[in-house]
């Protein structure tokens, strides 16, 4: 029987892997005036923290960071999504639905200090090229005047929430058709949403072959 907390991602781990797989993040925050601000940042876990502890910054030039120290604050990471047709079910009347994954991350901001977001950016870079040469000058007084123009943030999580809908509310064999299709489909979120259905499916459910048409 379906069950709603199937699509809940409740393992910690399990959700640090998928932000740090998924890691440009939107961070939501209210100033005092309850105007909302909204800024798109790449995210590391601060992996130095006894605590979940997310790390980013931004431009100076953007007063998102005027308004963070001691906030509480949302930071929204979204994996692959796609469309899913009614038709790939074969099972008669059904409406269109939305296949997705999710992590939203709340918790209280503050401003980093310059050493740390020294050692953010070191961490950010060192992440996305493990190779990059300049890693070893970062610590140069170019680059230290260069981070003049940008400002550390950190999020103490106090929650985290991970949802991975793929269409677990339908019988394996219609997931199984749905996979076959989307993992023809010309999109790579499509291909990999197929994929995370792939994996929910039991041994016994093979994928068929996607015949129908796109």
């Amino acid at each position: 029987m379906y069950n709603p907390a199937s699509f809940r991602m409740t393992d910690v781990d399990e959700i640090k892997a998928f932000v740090a797989a998924h890691n440009f993040g939107l961070l939501v925050s209210q100033t005092p005036g309850q105007e909302w601000l909204a800024t798109h940042v790449p995210w590391l876990w601060d992996e130095s923290a006894a605590e979940p502890r997310l790390w980013a910054h931004v431009a100076r030039a953007n007063s998102h960071w005027r308004h963070l120290e001691g906030a509480s604050v949302l930071v929204v990471f979204t994996g692959p999504h796609c469309y899913i047709s009614p038709s790939w079910y074969e099972a008669g009347l059904e409406v269109p639905t939305w296949n997705y994954t999710a992590v939203h991350a709340t918790g209280r901001a503050h401003l980093l200090t310059a050493t740390e977001l020294a050692q953010q950016v070191r961490d950010l870079w060192a992440f996305h090229e493990p190779d990059a040469p300049l890693l070893a000058q970062l610590d140069s007084p170019d680059i230290a005047a260069q981070r003049q123009a940008i400002v550390g943030i950190a999020v103490d999580v106090d929650h985290l929430e991970g949802k991975r809908k793929l269409s677990q509310n339908r019988p394996a064999i219609q997931r199984a058709r749905v996979a076959a299709v989307l993992s023809a489909r010309p999109h790579e979120a499509e291909r990999e949403i197929a994929q995370l259905i792939a994996d929910t499916l039991p041994p016994s459910v093979e994928r068929p072959h996607a015949d129908i048409p796109s």
